[in-house]
């Protein structure tokens, strides 16, 4: 063989060699940089497989609550991290901003999330009124569903907004940590009219939207403090860090704990494939809806940036993954702060969108609520109006600010509408035998909804097609210290 021969053979050889290598390496990362989505959808399998196969055999109330205790363990271990992660972050950014240079980002990140919120709710009533899901169904409600006591009365609209704007301001910044105010009525004990008596009760669970508005007044005042608030927002810089360190390590156990949740969820339910046919349509509804709504939400951010809204899609699929397995988009924070990082996002802007938007914004939650209140007024054959098309819009578009971040709440918000406009409720139980499904749809939905605030942010905040070009002293894993120093007090 000529000597030219052998060595093209052998630079032939080293090529394809070469290439297989290159190969073997590009798999072996892309094995390595997916193992944790690889992981939790094996858990996933596993929890589909242990709750229908232990369903299967009538488990007792005991062993449903031990296969449910892994999930448990691990959605606490979570929520143990959200308060101070939240906290920690709004107070060292806007301790830092000056609202003279910075206060477009704050009202652009503002607009875009009250603006989806209050449009869920029309979003989520037209798509109802055009496929007419409640007239298609049915199915009726089970007699032994368990019904108010004597002594309740529904609450009023008036008594939702009322208790919204109550936890907006806290009069307790310890106890804003541990309860928010709800109103409760009742009926008088010797009634002499069709009237109700309403009290103020305690709910057990964090009141977030007092929470923003404490944290956003201190950090201000701190900026405001000069030199003086300077180890003030130190502090905070540094428990924040702690915490996303914590909260990472927590998420490592992700494929045990969803493994659990899910099959705790599963094991209970009776007769699934007749449940999905009777409120199929019901379904279909508030998932056409969803999609309309954030295919909104990616034409409003490509307007604003003229950038490619899918790229941000595909890249923030593990916020969507871990929000829609979880139920909990806020648990998804760490996963929306690196999707930000690795798309090119200042850092300020999203260490202040995503704890804000995480608080406030609820729109899937109005669209499944509008979607839910139409459905059940088709079922109970209650003749709907276009002035109640509006309130039901308007109700459940505003009232999804005042979500409790308690399982099932929107359950509770459906019920309050529905009273208000004088439809009967006993058929909203019905929705719970799909609620362990569309929460989990549209918080997904709202892990992508938060990404989409913080990208739209940028865009107006910094200018068009500004994604990535991040300068070198404002590096996505450090904080600018010019854009952060605290101005000092005349």
């Amino acid at each position: 063989m000529p000597m030219t021969d052998v060595h093209a053979y052998e630079e032939d050889f080293g090529v394809e060699n070469q290439n297989s290598t290159s190969f073997g390496e590009k798999f072996k990362k892309g094995l390595k940089d997916n193992l944790f989505t690889i992981l939790t959808l094996f858990g996933v399998a596993i929890g589909f497989g242990i709750g229908f196969g232990v369903g299967t055999t009538q488990p007792s109330k005991t062993a449903v609550t031990w296969i449910e205790m892994p999930g448990k363990i691990y959605i606490r271990l979570l929520q143990l991290t959200i308060l101070p992660i939240i906290a920690s972050n709004i107070i060292v950014v806007t301790g830092g901003i000056n609202p003279r240079k910075n206060g477009k980002m704050g009202l652009a990140g503002l607009l875009f999330i009250l603006g989806f919120d209050i449009i869920s709710g029309a979003i989520g009533v037209i798509i109802a009124v055009l496929i007419k899901p409640g007239l298609s169904t049915s199915i009726s409600v089970n007699e032994t569903v368990e019904e108010p006591g004597p002594d309740d009365a529904p609450v009023l609209t008036s008594d939702v907004f009322a208790d919204l704007f109550l936890n907006m301001f806290p009069d307790n910044i310890i106890g804003l940590t541990l309860y928010q105010t709800k109103t409760i009525r009742r009926w008088p004990y010797f009634p002499v009219k069709n009237v109700t008596e309403s009290a103020s009760t305690r709910l057990e669970s964090t009141d977030m939207i007092g929470l923003i508005f404490t944290t956003i007044a201190f950090g201000v005042a701190a900026g405001a403090a000069g030199e003086a608030g300077r180890v003030f927002i130190d502090f905070f810089e540094s428990l924040g860090n702690v915490v996303l360190i914590l909260m990472r390590w927590f998420l490592q156990i992700t494929p045990v704990g969803v493994c659990f949740m899910v099959a705790g969820a599963v094991v209970d339910l009776k007769d699934v494939s007749g449940t999905f046919q009777g409120l199929g349509l019901f379904m279909v509804s508030v998932l056409v809806a969803l999609a309309i709504h954030m295919l909104l939400q990616m034409a409003v951010y490509a307007i604003a940036s003229f950038r490619n809204p899918f790229r941000l899609i595909i890249m923030g699929f593990r916020v969507f993954f871990l929000s829609f397995i979880t139920t909990a988009p806020v648990i998804a924070i760490p996963e929306m702060i690196d999707t930000c990082d690795r798309y090119g996002l200042q850092k300020k802007i999203t260490r202040f969108v995503v704890p804000l938007s995480t608080a406030l914004k609820g729109d899937a939650s109005g669209v499944f609520q509008a979607v839910a209140c139409v459905f059940i007024a088709q079922l109970t054959g209650f003749q709907l109006t276009a002035g109640t098309y509006v309130l039901i819009a308007l109700l459940t578009g505003f009232a999804s600010l005042a979500i409790p971040n308690i399982p099932s709440s929107s359950i509770v918000i459906i019920i309050t509408i529905l009273s208000s406009i004088g439809v009967r409720t006993g058929e909203v139980s019905l929705l719970f035998a799909v609620e362990w499904f569309m929460d989990r749809c549209r918080s997904g939905s709202l892990g992508l909804g938060h990404l989409f605030a913080a990208a739209f942010t940028h865009s107006v905040a910094v200018g068009k097609r500004t994604e990535g070009e991040v300068d070198k002293e404002n590096e996505l894993h450090d904080f600018d210290e010019d854009e952060y120093q605290v101005e000092k007090s005349d």
